[in-house]
């Protein structure tokens, strides 16, 4: 939360950007659930569709088993990797936002795509959110591509995907491509892409 506060996602300008393409969605499927911004902010916005909420973290997974255990008629919490994904039923649209791909090397995020694509319904949208440029609150990039993260349990490495990369990712799972910059209100430069299913 205290990072979601510093980089200015505490108030979701990911979501922002792209409600208004999910607002009316029968169902989607957030990755990387975290603490639950996602689910807040829909419920805040009276989002009616079903929600389908990915964690693999334990401790986050009962986190938001009790923070939205009023609304679990509407709000699912699986306990599961990306890589294993497995919803009940396809959807609408897949959230996976605030640099949740760079957890996977570059073979899995390839991977997690198309699985990924397998989820959704026809003209089903995923949403991916990566940084643009510059790092500001936390990591360090080393290359073009690879950005150290220096914890108190030690250092871990993320693989940043290029725009072409994503590109040629959804050009290979026959998706469509779209790329929408956008900034953080903390001026954190960052892309939205949106990789959409044929009918």
């Amino acid at each position: 939360m205290d990072i979601a506060q510093q980089s200015g996602f505490d108030i979701c300008p990911d979501m922002d950007l792209i409600y208004s393409q999910i607002q009316n969605t029968k169902s989607l499927a957030e990755l990387g659930g975290g603490y639950g911004r996602c689910v807040d902010y829909l419920l805040s916005n009276h989002y009616k569709g079903h929600v389908y909420c990915v964690e693999r973290a334990g401790s986050m997974v009962n986190y938001m088993r009790q923070h939205f255990e009023s609304h679990a008629s509407q709000i699912e919490i699986f306990h599961q990797d990306i890589c294993d994904l497995k919803l009940p039923e396809r959807v609408d649209a897949v959230l996976w936002l605030w640099s949740g791909i760079l957890e996977q090397t570059k073979a899995e995020q390839r991977l997690c795509i198309a699985r990924i694509k397998s989820c959704l319904n026809p003209k089903g949208i995923l949403f991916i959110d990566t940084p643009h440029s510059e790092l500001k609150v936390f990591g360090t990039k080393l290359d073009d591509h690879i950005i150290r993260v220096d914890t108190d349990w030690g250092s871990l490495e993320a693989y940043l995907p290029s725009s072409d990369e994503i590109k040629n990712i959804a050009e290979e799972c026959g998706l469509l491509f779209e790329a929408i910059p956008y900034q953080t209100p903390t001026g954190l430069k960052r892309m939205m892409y949106q990789l959409q299913k044929m009918a």
